[in-house]
């Protein structure tokens, strides 16, 4: 609802669509079929009929604007425009991966025997899947990847792809936000440890349950008298599993969603970023340096977010004790924690910003805008070709 009342105010034109046609009702044995020919004879069809039944729809749209150039946001997005107006440059933006963010979701299943036979179905359903996104990206002028892994897959199996950071704008800072924050912490009941992500989110559950079972242990072990609580904010649920593990632990405190973000990173020591999957990009890290917090972080989110660099803009471990070891440093040394807030706002003013990376997103599509022919933009001559992974 948000960012359609921002487009509105911008004057950017919007088109609502609906699907074209509704699937008809199937039967439990019709699923069944249709679930065990998926399994025997998958087609790239299967994985886009939902984005392909607004095609009509986007079609008229298109041909009513006729653009100088499509964005395209998704992969259902790039399967939406695949083969129509051929003449017609396109900018793939990508921050998730189809076939990447079903197997992190597969991983998270309790290994019960159930999720085990589900997995192996659903691994033989999609096994076409991967071919697919690098087909209709092949298609595309541009493919930017908001991911430095994802976008290192994309060129290793033939999808010329960039790697630019995922454009999160953020609350400004005031010119006195180092002051007012060490007026904040100074005042605190106690030393607060954030962390920030939609409670159903397959990533934000992977770092809860390192939380859990790895890093609550060790600080309590560690801090046995230190005043300290950790802080968890977002919007929906936790499963049942997270809430057994989480919601009687006395140091934590399961805040909801909160309205004022820049408050939360101001109040808080530092912002913990337990997630080990070495898919996506953390939009949670960009927000936390946008607030110039210190970062605590899973070493394995180097994969999609080069930036980070350890002991300058945040610290890093790849094991649940180091983590808390980590944080323990932040909270015990104020002059480590203030040269973490400095680094943190420094490295998202000069790579992580919306102004630094829409500018970098805009030579490239000037780039593909350029050519007479819409054969495809010479990457190679491209701007930024070290952004090239």
């Amino acid at each position: 609802m948000r960012a359609r009342e921002h487009l509105k105010s911008l004057g950017v034109p919007l088109f609502e669509a609906e699907p074209g046609s509704r699937s008809r009702h199937l039967s439990l044995w019709q699923l069944r079929l249709l679930t065990v020919r998926k399994m025997i004879s998958p087609r790239a069809s299967d994985y886009m009929s939902d984005p392909m039944s607004y095609r009509a729809q986007w079609r008229q749209y298109a041909e009513q604007l006729r653009p100088d150039a499509f964005l395209l946001y998704t992969t259902e997005a790039v399967a939406l425009a695949h083969g129509l107006f051929p003449d017609i440059p396109r900018l793939a933006s990508l921050v998730d991966l189809d076939h990447e963010a079903r197997e992190l979701k597969r991983a998270l299943r309790p290994p019960t025997l159930r999720n085990r036979l589900k997995n192996c179905a659903e691994r033989l359903q999609d096994r076409l899947l991967p071919q697919t996104i690098i087909d209709l990206l092949k298609d595309c002028d541009v493919v930017v990847e908001h991911s430095a892994a994802s976008s290192q897959w994309l060129n290793q199996n033939g999808a010329s792809s960039y790697y630019l950071p995922n454009p999160i704008e953020s609350q400004l800072l005031p010119d006195n936000w180092n002051i007012s924050r060490k007026e904040s912490l100074a005042a605190a009941s106690a030393k607060r440890i954030l962390m920030v992500g939609h409670l159903r989110g397959v990533a934000t559950q992977s770092g809860l349950h390192l939380l859990a079972d790895e890093v609550l242990p060790a600080l309590d072990r560690k801090l046995p008298s230190e005043n300290w609580e950790v802080h968890i904010v977002g919007g929906g649920e936790l499963t049942s599993e997270l809430k057994a593990k989480l919601s009687g632990h006395p140091r934590i405190k399961l805040r909801g969603f909160v309205e004022n973000l820049f408050e939360e990173y101001k109040r808080a020591h530092l912002a913990l970023v337990a997630v080990s999957e070495k898919l996506g990009f953390r939009t949670r890290l960009v927000e936390a340096f946008a607030h110039a917090s210190p970062c605590v972080v899973h070493s394995n989110n180097l994969c999609g977010m080069p930036e980070l660099e350890s002991e300058y803009n945040s610290l890093l471990s790849d094991v649940g004790e180091g983590l808390a070891d980590a944080i323990i440093r932040i909270l015990s040394d104020d002059a480590l924690r203030v040269r973490l807030e400095v680094n943190a706002k420094n490295t998202y003013d000069e790579k992580l910003s919306v102004p630094v990376v829409m500018n970098k997103m805009q030579k490239l599509l000037e780039a593909s805008l350029d050519r007479s022919n819409r054969g495809g933009v010479d990457l190679q001559s491209a701007p930024d070709k070290n952004d090239r992974q």
